[in-house]
């Protein structure tokens, strides 16, 4: 296997570990860009078309894993959670509309360790607030796709994880672990899809030679339709396992082993910025 289709899959596999466990994709990309830059040094339209593919690696693991609630959802629109998804993707949609071009500024890695803080500081509250109800609810309301969907739309640094800010809003809403991380997944799709699409606006506008030629060129800069396909093979795979993972570990064990872990990648890129600076 050659070295372009070995980085492909790496950053695949990454992108689909890290888009459902609490730790942040974004943050993990910007980390790693961050500190292996040789191996993530990209043309702007090659990043691009990768970060298209890897995304549509995600979204296609997430239909996968929730096909029934999805298809579900199309049959009957009112009496399921449609409704409530609809509602908990309002915020995150809204922000990225209006603080776009503000969040692209963000992701250069500077406020990284502290988003990673925060991160830590989201879950750890979140699994303390959730053991104070007595009873939890396992159908989402009104209140709790509110609440997750504020929480989704606030994790726009990258470091603060999306999944896991959603989780912390239903854990913290009187949701029952499972369902608020089945939930929190599901309102993965249309963020998923949104970033998605935004990319592939952002691409076509790099395109100066066409839409297809310049996806063309893109995908060689990757390393061909085989290093293209082997990173969506790999974001789709890892983010199916990452789904099924999460779901057993949280109705297990305790969000602040992800707590802890984002808390000590925060303190050492922190620690590393400062050394660096000196």
């Amino acid at each position: 296997m050659g070295e372009a289709i070995w980085r492909a899959v790496a950053q695949g596999v990454l992108q689909g570990i890290t888009e459902f466990l609490p730790v942040s994709s974004s943050g993990h990309l910007t980390l790693f860009q961050t500190i292996h830059a040789e191996a993530f040094e990209m043309a702007p339209n090659v990043r691009m078309a990768l970060d298209v593919l890897l995304h549509a690696g995600t979204l296609l693991a997430i239909l996968i894993a929730y096909r029934r609630e999805f298809v579900g959802m199309i049959r009957h629109p009112i009496a399921s959670d449609l409704k409530y998804l609809a509602l908990a993707t309002v915020p995150a949609a809204a922000v990225a509309l209006i603080f776009r071009h503000r969040i692209e500024g963000l992701f250069e890695g500077n406020l990284l360790g502290v988003s990673f803080l925060i991160n830590c500081a989201v879950l750890l509250i979140a699994e303390a607030i959730g053991r104070f109800a007595a009873k939890r609810r396992r159908s989402v309301g009104w209140a709790q796709a509110a609440a997750m969907g504020a929480m989704q739309a606030a994790a726009i640094l990258p470091g603060l994880s999306r999944s896991g800010s959603a989780i912390a809003g239903g854990l913290a809403t009187g949701l029952s672990r499972k369902r608020a991380a089945d939930f929190a997944f599901l309102m993965a799709a249309p963020a998923v899809l949104g970033s998605l699409l935004m990319e592939l606006i952002g691409f076509a506008g790099t395109a100066e030679a066409g839409f297809g030629a310049g996806l063309a060129e893109a995908i060689e800069g990757i390393g061909g339709w085989q290093s293209a396909l082997a990173g969506f093979a790999a974001a789709a795979a890892a983010g199916f396992l990452a789904i099924q993972f999460m779901v057993y570990f949280i109705r297990r064990m305790s969000l602040n082993w992800f707590a802890l872990y984002t808390g000590l990648i925060g303190g050492i890129y922190i620690l590393w910025q400062f050394t660096n600076a000196l």
